[in-house]
This record gives structure tokens, sequence and C-alpha cells, in this order.
């Protein structure tokens, strides 16, 4: 199959040319930390939702909270939660008549906040927010946090054509993404995949026909078994559903 290729120009992070392997993993530049706790994943089994966010310590009731909102959470010191730790705040992303998460449909998942527990009784805490990506729901639920951290090298190259990987999903059931977007593809540890991997992205304009035309580059952010989330490096059109994904090496 012919393919179009144009010139790229990098986007915000600066990615050395052919770096062949993956030298260490090491926290975000300030700057890029808050989007990285903000990113999106794919998820194939119900997460673990026994720690939920029920209300706010505010005189009315609130249905969204955010930063300077006292969280209370259905779980205390009879769950294991002690003052200090950290969450993040989730939902299941879905679209009507959607089905799962399975093995078959998996589902996006959503962050909304990294919090901090500050008070804990028996069977309730209370946390502070830390960062906010969005408005905090009632029925969000919490898991534990994990700091971010990148690729200190990118893994980089020319690349491989055949066997591509698809674009699925962006964040909240978006269909397409521009450069700082996330958006999630179907290649994960499972397929050799590890967080700093740069693909190429191109778009069959024919179905199937050709030509391919590269359309971007983007980075693994995150590596699940099964699927990645990757940041838009570069793009001179919207990355969108279905688009493919040559690892680059």
């Amino acid at each position: 199959m012919r393919v179009v290729r144009t010139a790229l120009t990098l986007g915000f992070l600066a990615l050395p040319a052919l770096a062949g392997a993956q030298s260490g993993l090491v926290p975000p530049p300030s700057w890029a930390a808050g989007d990285l706790v903000c990113a999106p994943f794919l998820t194939y089994a119900l997460p673990n939702d026994s720690l939920r966010v029920i209300g706010s310590e505010d005189t009315v009731v609130k249905q969204m909270m955010g930063p300077g909102d006292t969280i209370v959470v259905s779980g205390g010191s009879q769950q294991g939660l002690q003052a200090g730790q950290e969450f993040f705040v989730r939902r299941l992303v879905r679209s009507y008549g959607e089905l799962g998460p399975s093995r078959t449909s998996p589902l996006s998942v959503h962050t909304a906040a990294h919090i901090r527990i500050v008070g804990v009784g028996a069977e309730v805490s209370t946390a502070t927010v830390t960062s906010a990506c969005e408005g905090i729901l009632l029925d969000d639920y919490l898991e534990p946090y994990d700091a971010p951290v990148v690729a200190e090298t990118p893994i980089d190259g020319e690349p491989q054509f055949g066997g591509y990987g698809r674009v699925l999903v962006g964040d909240q059931s978006r269909l397409t993404g521009g450069t700082g977007d996330f958006m999630m593809i179907d290649l994960g540890s499972d397929h050799g995949i590890r967080r700093g991997q740069l693909f190429s992205v191109f778009r069959d304009k024919l179905d199937g026909a050709g030509p391919l035309v590269e359309i971007g580059t983007v980075e693994a952010v995150s590596v699940r078994p099964n699927s990645s989330t990757v940041q838009i490096r570069s793009a001179r059109d919207a990355v969108r559903q279905d688009d493919l994904v040559a690892i680059r090496r």
C-alpha cells in the first residue's frame, strides 16, 4: 500500500530522534503533571467502587464539588482509611445503550480529581481536593493515588508498517482529539508497548484502497495489558476514532 509521508513538527515535548531503549521512568515536569493526573484509560472489568463520594460538609446539598470543598467519602477507619492517604476520584463513562465493561466492551474511565483524606471516622471520612480535572460528582468512586511518571527517554524511530493498532476513543467518549489531548489505543503491554513509546498516526482515506496519510505523532503515557492511553504530541488534522497507529522504533 502506498504511503504518503509528511514532515512532522513535534509538539511541546522535545523528542530525541531514534532513542533505541527506555532508560527509566521519572516524575513529569510540573507543567505536565496536572494533565497526566487527569489522563483517562480503558477498563475491561468493574472497578472496586466500595469507596465513594457521598457529599460535602457544605450547609447545602451539592451535586458537584471542587477545590475549596470538604468532600465526604463512604469509608473510615473500619475500612482501613487513614489521614494523609491520597486517592483519585473517578467515574465510568457510558454512552447510551453501551454494555460492559467486559472483555469485548471496555469502558472509558474519567478522572475527576485527586484528593487527600484529612479526617477519619469509623465509617465516613473527609477529604480536601488536591487538584481537580473537573467537577466531582456524587457517587464518583475512589482509587488509590499513584503519582504520574513519564519515560525519561521516549522510545522513537521509524514507523513500522503492518500490524497497526487503532485509535479507540478519547476522554468521556470523545471521538476526536488535537495536540495535547489524550486518546486510547488497542495496543498495550501484552503487545510489547511500554510507557514512552511513540507512534505515528495514519488514516486510510479510501477504506483499504489507500493511500495512508500521516496525521501526527502520539506517545504512550499509561499502559495496561490490552490498551494504552496516548497523548497527542503533534497533529496536522484531528486524530479520530479508527485512525491507525504504527509503532516507531
